[in-house]
């Protein structure tokens, strides 16, 4: 099998190198040609936009998917949807906090307190309901703290306001955790899902989450 990747970053690389023992080719659509997925396998040259250079990647490959969220989804306009995975409706939820945790929500996974905010006084009467601290994100385009503020004082709220744009903002409470767990899940084409975390046997994903996921 040979699987397309938009990106060529360490996510690709890793991907790369444990395809190879799998039997799984990957290959990298990527404008830089110092990129870290072109030390150990194929990449085809261009921006995730350039619609001639998508269909080069797509015409090699059985696959096409993405190592981070933060891609346009018109980048897939010259590529067959039903070969992209995730499913480009996984992408679009996943690309905005608002609609990630409302797709939470709606099917039964709690989250923290949040609300929409495009405005001061939006902000201000979300605050009312939340209390303080909270945290205002942009919902779009922010990852690793990027894109956060703590707002720890209402004389605060002006400043984190303007600092992060002025809209498309959500803000959420602080939640006090006892641990943070990660891990990887998959699924197949076919409905299998299993997870893997650090220190734990492969589980196979057969009930609900009962855990509270913030």
């Amino acid at each position: 099998m040979k699987v397309g990747v938009l990106g060529g970053g360490q996510l690709a690389q890793m991907m790369a190198l444990a395809g190879y023992p799998l039997g799984i080719k990957v290959i990298a659509l990527e404008s830089s040609p110092t990129c870290p997925a072109g030390l150990v396998t194929d990449i085809v040259l261009g921006d995730y936009t350039d619609r001639e250079q998508l269909s080069v990647l797509a015409d090699q490959v059985d696959v096409v998917t993405y190592e981070f969220e933060n891609v346009d989804l018109s980048a897939f306009q010259a590529i067959q949807p039903s070969c992209i995975y995730p499913p480009l409706a996984a992408l679009a939820v996943s690309q905005d906090r608002l609609l990630e945790k409302s797709f939470f929500r709606d099917i039964s996974i709690p989250v923290a307190q949040y609300f929409p905010v495009d405005s001061v006084e939006g902000l201000r009467a979300a605050m009312d309901q939340i209390g303080l601290p909270a945290i205002l994100k942009t919902r779009r385009f922010g990852y690793d703290g990027k894109g956060q503020y703590m707002i720890k004082t209402m004389e605060e709220i002006d400043h984190a306001f303007q600092q992060l744009g002025g809209k498309n903002l959500i803000v959420e409470e602080k939640i006090d955790f006892d641990r943070e767990v990660s891990a990887i899940a998959v699924r197949s084409v076919s409905g299998e899902t299993v997870i893997c975390g650090k220190n734990t046997e492969r589980v196979k994903l057969c009930g609900c989450i009962s855990r509270r996921i913030f």
